[in-house]
């Protein structure tokens, strides 16, 4: 931020993007509005780079904040003629609290498990004796959240389809000066002092792995022009994603992605552009500032996170799956019958109608892929195909066009083998 500040870059915080503007496969810009007294936005471009984030936000339970992460950049991307690439893996973080409501999904950091925290079901009993006994509380993240899940499925949860996570055994002073966040946090939501009660939790959405599809080299997409980086893109973290990944993320293809787009923009020779693509894009807006249908924003989209969270969640299965394209395609009839009121405290109802559509595609693009793969791998699991299917060692890539397409994945370069086999002990790899 100071940085951009030196620089003297501008900034739009409050505009709202609704469209990425193209014409014949060729980006040239953005549109959009600001969501506090409805400017119309057009902005023109060589290159544009989506950093919106993924889609975690479209289940009940999210580490996400109220309104990001709803799909905005996988809607963006797609109605640009951009495809997504496996929208299925997402990972589920083991310990979201779920009281009360507005704070549901907010994380209990995963060093409370490993300072000595302790999980147990409405029993009492330390359940992950059951699931990983080497391991236990330490086990991996998407190992704990499935146990976490089993628990609460077999009926073995709280009242609140929880499970307890306690540190209260540990020493006070060990508590305030290595889990100061979690102990302020919990105060904050909830009153409740760590040092003597234990917190119940819940599994919670919280990263997308999959995301748009764009080339490994440069996060370039299937439109020329347009890149996506972080978890708007995929590809970089496989069927999981460790946590430390971030510096590959965010340093490393911050910096690639950058000065591609900047170089792509340095030897265009001319840039078109098209008064249809902006006629469509500001249609839209004001057929959407029309609308004064009997459906509420914010119910259609509670209703999807519902649907996702009952059907797509920790674990799938195919009977659940199409059960969800189902109430998917019923919500989307309902769509068609909006009501979008703009007040006096701005248009925030209109930027949720535009979430509400990319959530839509999203949960769309995510269960189709999950009904797809037919096994379970990394973060994906499938209660029908428990196990791994090595002829699924692909990609999924979808687009409302093609559906879900396989897609082949690369082998690993063999200098890239040899740095594995080196850091590896005793045939297992160090993380």
């Amino acid at each position: 931020m100071q940085r951009s500040e030196q620089l003297e870059i501008p900034i739009l915080d409050t505009m709202y993007v609704t469209d990425i503007l193209t014409d014949d496969n060729r980006v040239f810009g953005a549109y959009g509005f600001d969501i506090n007294d409805g400017t119309r936005y057009l902005i023109h471009a060589d290159a544009v780079i989506l950093a919106a984030g993924g889609h975690n936000r479209i289940w009940r339970r999210t580490s996400s904040r109220r309104d990001e992460n709803t799909g905005d950049s996988f809607r963006l991307a797609v109605e640009a003629g951009a495809r997504l690439r496996d929208p299925e893996l997402v990972q589920f973080h083991p310990s979201g609290i779920i009281e009360p409501e507005h704070a549901a999904g907010t994380l209990i950091s995963e060093a409370a498990r490993g300072e000595g925290g302790i999980l147990r079901n409405a029993l009492g009993e330390r359940f992950m004796e059951r699931y990983d006994p080497e391991r236990m509380e330490l086990s991996t993240r998407d190992r704990v959240a499935l146990a976490a899940y089993t628990e609460i499925q077999e009926g073995r949860g709280t009242e609140n389809g929880g499970v307890w996570l306690d540190v209260s055994h540990l020493p006070r002073h060990t508590i305030m000066e290595r889990l100061p966040r979690v102990y302020q946090t919990m105060i904050e939501v909830q009153m409740l002092d760590i040092t003597r009660e234990a917190v119940e939790i819940a599994p919670t959405a919280h990263y997308s792995m999959g995301g748009v599809w764009v080339n490994p080299e440069d996060h370039s997409t299937d439109v020329d022009g347009l890149y996506a980086i972080g978890e708007a893109s995929s590809g970089l973290h496989g069927a999981n994603r460790l946590g430390g990944n971030s510096l590959i993320e965010l340093l490393v293809y911050g910096r690639i992605v950058g000065q591609a787009a900047a170089a792509y923009s340095a030897n265009l020779p001319a840039q078109t552009r098209s008064t249809d693509a902006i006629d469509a894009a500001r249609g839209e807006l004001d057929r959407l500032l029309a609308a004064d249908g009997a459906e509420n924003v914010r119910a259609l989209q509670r209703a999807i996170r519902n649907m996702m969270t009952d059907h797509a969640g920790v674990v799938r299965s195919e009977e659940g799956l199409r059960e969800g394209l189902r109430k998917l395609d019923a919500i989307e009839a309902r769509m068609a019958d909006l009501g979008i009121h703009p007040d006096i405290a701005g248009f925030q109802d209109l930027a949720h109608a535009y979430d509400l559509k990319s959530s839509a595609l999203a949960a769309r693009a995510t269960l189709e892929a999950a009904l797809e793969r037919r096994e379970t791998r990394g973060a994906h699991n499938r209660s029908d195909y428990p196990e791994m299917d090595p002829d699924l060692q692909v990609n999924l890539v979808w687009s409302p066009d093609t559906g879900v397409t396989r897609e082949a994945i690369d082998p690993i370069p063999e200098e890239i083998s040899e740095l594995i086999r080196e850091v590896s002990v005793e045939g297992k790899l160090v993380e």
